[in-house]
């Protein structure tokens, strides 16, 4: 025989089940539209669970109903096998930085149970209805409760594969309410596991791209070709492939470029070495096209022949470069532009003037043949160095240097000798303040073949620059610390002619918070010439204040929770003596007793805070009505005997069977909007008749029982009719649970 599952999770859980908008853009997939799509629900608190160490995701949850098209109605998915079983399992590894690692050794996922399709009462598949292997996983930790995860499925296998996920990956999508996780995957989490489960579009593996590389041939002066061969090209899903082949090799031709071996034709008459390359793209016509390249490498092995100039003689000054003395040419069958160059091997005469080059002259082609020649050039030296410039009259201060590097250094010229030897003699005189001495520089440039000249400089030296002055370092200081130089650093100063230097300071404040003083320090010679430097001294006030809450309380219903009554908290600062005091409030405004969570902060000026927590609780002065949930536990406490539900009176027995999902004879019935709008009339009427003021929920009363005339207890409603009554009940079950005017309970 078989046994179904019991329908109280049925209607209502299931028409929430196609409305809900799907939350797959975690991996961009979406399950929208598409079917089988299968529901699973899971209230245990780790049917979600990750365990840091192993790295291992887990999901065990309870597929509920699967819907097989649009136009079909969802069918509940039954316990099967022994013992019974219905289940829906994930199991995969994430690392802990929240990637996907791999999947567990066998099936990641499995879904097992058994399902009546067309609803006539024979089950039309039973046992692993879907497993599969992981292939992407995402997560997004929303900063609430309930955490947002989805899966991406290869099919590996079950009764539905070959029938709904042929071609198709399984979509998974995670809603973990009461879920810890905070976004780590460094530390363990758990959850309930409510989702979807769907076929969504098989990714597509891209093709693979070979040129069967490189190509190589021997230029012959005229026309080269060569074979392609794309042949090694293949696609991973066995998807029909097309080509499409281009080249960079110049005066070239391929024959057919869609060919998988078409022939590749260069005309190299006139050249010498080519290197190009042909480029080759793979299509499978879904993913983009795959791209791969080979070399073409044309040889040429004869040397180029070359002319050059003659040997030549030379004056020191007259340059050496190919455009005064010759330059060589040469000319190779294959290539129409060899390569001219030179090297010197210069040999040294008895002066630098004096020496002979021996010019190497080679001449190679692309391929790497080459031929060289030498030309001689004899060069000599008889002209002595000139001066271009000599540096006039020179004032340096008292205390500068008067080395070159100061005064000045002329610049001298050789026709032959690149770098010669420059000397000087000085001859000082005294000199009347302000100018303190004098200097006769005699300036001497000699070459290397020992021709010489000269020229003179005069360099006067005054007392003429201001002292230095080295400020002290910035500084940050605490609030309610000495500013005073002994605390902050004092400027130092020196000045080549006074050794005692007058120093001095001004401070420029500005600011607040923090508070900044430019202390601009000057420093003045005996002739009256200063300079100045600034020292920066920050003053931060980094301490927040402190706060002493006023002690928890109790008061009761309609008293006052001011501050007044319940106390203010009191605060001090070191910086500022009067910091900003304020307060804010949350409370579980539904709760009984009401609990007021008062929340103290003070404020300094420079933004410094600091809190405090005072807890107020408010009690009720008196019994409130009682809940639904006390009349279904307490029937020796109801205030009557029967009542009307609908059009019908009940009695206490028969109101307590509704009330446990019974139709009023006892035995079991649907958990259906007419049911579930019963038990909260019932609940309702209750609270009115312990005398709760019954404001405009009477009307909605009236409304329910008008309902339950058309639909008692028990009936099965769908669509709008079915809307209606749940809508009714929400409104009474808003009424039974929240605080009615005048006492808590």
């Amino acid at each position: 025989m078989r046994i179904r599952k019991s329908t109280t999770v049925g209607s209502a859980l299931l028409g929430a089940f196609y409305t809900s908008a799907c939350l797959a853009a975690l991996l961009g997939i979406s399950l929208i539209g598409s079917f089988p799509s299968l529901n699973y629900v899971s209230t245990a608190p780790s049917s979600t669970s990750y365990f840091a160490a192993s790295q291992n995701f887990r999901v065990v949850s309870t597929p509920i109903a699967i819907r097989f098209s649009p136009s079909t109605p969802p069918r509940l998915v039954n316990p099967t096998g022994s013992p019974p079983n219905e289940v829906l399992s994930i199991s995969i590894q994430v690392d802990n930085f929240g990637n996907l690692a791999s999947g567990i050794p066998g099936d990641d996922l499995v879904v097992q149970g058994e399902v009546d399709a067309d609803g006539n009462g024979s089950v039309d598949y039973a046992g692993i209805l879907l497993t599969g292997e992981v292939l992407g996983f995402g997560h997004q930790d929303t900063g609430t409760a309930s955490d947002e995860f989805d899966f991406r499925f290869q099919v590996t296998g079950g009764v539905l594969a070959p029938l709904f996920f042929v071609n198709k990956d399984i979509g998974v999508t995670l809603t973990s309410e009461q879920s810890n996780f905070v976004g780590s995957f460094e530390q363990d989490f758990n959850g309930q596991a409510k989702g979807l489960l769907a076929p969504i579009p098989r990714l597509n593996q891209p093709p693979f791209c070979s040129a069967n590389g490189p190509y190589e041939a021997e230029c012959a002066g005229g026309v080269t070709t060569i074979l392609l061969d794309a042949s090694q090209s293949d696609d991973p899903d066995a998807d029909q492939l097309t080509y499409s082949w281009s080249t960079d090799c110049p005066n070239a031709v391929i024959s057919d470029p869609t060919a998988v071996n078409p022939t590749l034709t260069i005309t190299t008459q006139g050249t010498c070495n080519i290197s190009c390359s042909v480029f080759l793209s793979v299509s499978d016509g879904v993913s983009p096209p795959a791209t791969c390249e080979a070399l073409v490498t044309i040889t040429d092995s004869n040397a180029p022949t070359l002319s050059i100039p003659d040997n030549i003689n030379l004056s020191c000054d007259e340059p050496t470069l190919p455009a005064h003395t010759g330059e060589a040419s040469a000319h190779d069958d294959c290539d129409p532009a060899p390569t001219v160059t030179y090297v010197d091997n210069e040999i040294p005469g008895e002066c630098a003037g004096d020496r002979v080059i021996e010019r190497t002259w080679t001449a190679a082609d692309g391929c790497g043949n080459s031929v060289s020649n030498t030309q001689i050039i004899t060069i000599t030296d008889e002209v002595a160095p000139t001066f271009l410039t000599c540096p006039g009259e020179t004032v340096v201060n008292c205390g500068q240097s008067t080395d070159p590097s100061v005064t000045g250094t002329p610049t001298i010229a050789d026709n032959c000798d690149a770098a010669p030897e420059l000397t000087y003699e000085d001859e000082p005189s005294q000199g009347t303040c302000p100018a303190l001495a004098m200097i006769t520089r005699t300036w001497t440039a000699t070459d290397e073949c020992g021709n010489s000249s000269q020229c003179e400089q005069l360099i006067v030296i005054l007392n003429a620059t201001a002292p230095t002055l080295t400020c002290p370092p910035d500084v940050t200081l605490q609030c309610g610390q000495s500013t005073s130089p002994s605390n902050t650093g004092t400027a130092t100063a020196y000045d080549a002619c006074d050794p005692n230097p007058a120093v001095t300071y001004c401070d420029f404040v500005s600011g607040n918070c923090p508070k900044i003083i430019n202390r601009v320090w000057r420093a003045t010679d005996s002739c009256g010439m200063s300079t100045t430097c600034t020292q920066r001294i920050t003053i931060v006030d980094n301490t927040p204040p402190t706060i002493t809450c006023p002690p928890d309380i109790t008061v009761t219903c309609g008293q006052s929770t001011n501050p007044c009554v319940t106390g203010y908290a009191t605060t001090s600062d070191n910086c500022d003596p009067c910091p900003t005091l304020s307060y804010c409030d949350s409370s579980n405004s539904c709760g009984c007793p009401r609990v007021i969570t008062r929340t103290w902060k003070s404020r300094d000026r420079c933004g410094n805070q600091v809190t405090c927590t005072q807890r107020i609780t408010v009690v009720s002065a008196g019994p409130c009505p009682k809940t639904p949930g006390y009349w279904k536990n307490h029937p020796n406490a109801w205030p009557v005997n029967s009542l009307q539900v609908g059009c019908v009176t009940y009695n206490k027995t028969q109101l307590m069977n509704i009330l446990s999902n019974k139709t009023p004879n006892g035995t079991q019935a649907a958990n259906n909007a007419s049911t579930n709008l019963a038990k909260f009339v019932i609940a309702t009427q209750f609270n009115l008749l312990k005398g709760s003021q019954p404001g405009n929920i009477a009307s909605v009363v009236t409304t329910a029982n008008q309902k339950l005339c058309q639909y008692p207890p028990g009936s099965n409603t769908t669509g709008s009719t079915k809307n209606q009554l749940l809508a009714l009940k929400d409104q009474l079950d808003a009424y039974c649970n929240s605080d009615p005017p005048g006492c808590y309970e």
